[in-house]
């Protein structure tokens, strides 16, 4: 009786264990865990103590890649050395190189894209969907390869950070680069001048005859001088140019000076500049010229006002009987009549004898 008991237990036992290890596929009745509670094979739900899919469980892959169990439920990655790149996600496997870039996207994945490179620590080039060694991490599309300075049509991690453009053109072996204004600093664009790969400013500072920059003292600027002079009023003045370096430009100030004031009259004379001009008459003022006739005043000088036929006297041409012709007529007019006035009176005599 005994024995039969403890056989009865082994079995019980056995079949007990058998169902807790062992699966049990769609289309079977459910096993039943040490606790009570019904299991089925992966991916399949007890229902109705049948085990059945319901159409919302996730079936697992298999594969031939890492294998890892989430929610109780063990996935494998299908490809041979493939590893879930997310310890706690089953969705994404990939080669160790590409889950390594996958978490550290920066470098090695474009932005807003599920695309990464495959060997760990490459660049991606997010134009070209290429990748390139860390060592030489621009791409050149004309001849598909990559290289150590930046190229026309790189467009990657590092040439996002940059700074400034200093390009590198492979088919001409040769290079350009930014070269700007800031402020009164003059700087150009230098290859990994913020770190290895990424290019920045490089300041040369304040150099004359670059941004701007005229002086930087006043002895770099024109000399002082002194230009004609001109009237204002009865003043002569001079205008002298005083210049001077202020942050870094020269500036010219200039100011008149009174040089000479005149008692009658400022003039501007051409290609003499202004001089002072005496005072030679009053307007309307009459005078006798050298030739005798009468001058008149207009404008501070004297002007032809009449031709005189007997000369000027005080201004004013002298009448015919202020001649000394007059007055030599007159004289022998009067001496003609007192020669006549004597015949006369000598021929009456002698008739009376």
């Amino acid at each position: 009786m005994k024995r039969k008991i403890f056989l009865s237990l082994f079995l019980f036992s056995f079949i007990f264990l058998v169902g807790i290890v062992s699966a049990v596929p769609e289309g079977y009745s459910c096993g039943y865990m040490a606790d009570g509670s019904p299991f089925c094979d992966s991916g399949l739900n007890c229902e109705y103590f049948q085990c059945v899919d319901d159409g919302t469980t996730v079936i697992p892959p298999s594969g031939d890649g890492e294998c890892r169990y989430f929610d109780g439920v063990e996935y494998c990655c299908e490809e041979a050395g493939h590893i879930f790149c997310d310890p706690n996600s089953y969705e994404v496997c990939g080669d160790p190189g590409y889950c390594a870039n996958l978490n550290n996207p920066e470098l090695s994945c474009i932005p807003g894209e599920d695309w990464c490179c495959y060997d760990a620590g490459w660049v991606a080039d997010y134009s070209a969907h290429r990748c390139c060694s860390p060592d030489y991490p621009f791409y050149y599309a004309p001849d598909n390869n990559c290289w150590t300075a930046r190229t026309p049509s790189s467009n990657n991690y590092y040439t996002n950070l940059a700074q400034c453009s200093y390009i590198w053109y492979p088919d001409l072996m040769y290079s350009i680069w930014d070269k700007e204004c800031f402020g009164t600093e003059y700087r150009e664009c230098a290859r990994d001048q913020i770190s290895q790969w990424i290019d920045g400013w490089n300041s040369l500072g304040v150099i004359s005859g670059k941004c701007g920059v005229e002086c930087f003292s006043d002895a770099n600027c024109p000399a002082d001088e002194i230009t004609g002079t001109s009237c204002s009023g009865n003043n002569i003045l001079q205008t002298e140019t005083d210049n001077r370096c202020l942050n870094y430009q020269c500036l010219a100030s200039t100011k008149d000076v009174i040089v000479e004031s005149c008692s009658f009259k400022c003039e501007d004379v051409e290609d003499q500049g202004a001089i002072c001009i005496d005072k030679i008459c009053d307007e309307g003022d009459k005078m006798c010229g050298p030739e005798g006739d009468t001058l008149i005043c207009y404008g501070n000088l004297w002007f032809l006002n009449e031709e005189c036929k007997y000369g000027c006297e005080d201004g004013k041409c002298n009448p015919f009987y202020t001649t000394n012709l007059f007055y030599g007529l007159i004289i022998g007019l009067g001496v003609l009549f007192l020669s006549l006035l004597v015949v006369l009176i000598i021929v009456m005599s002698r008739k009376r004898r």
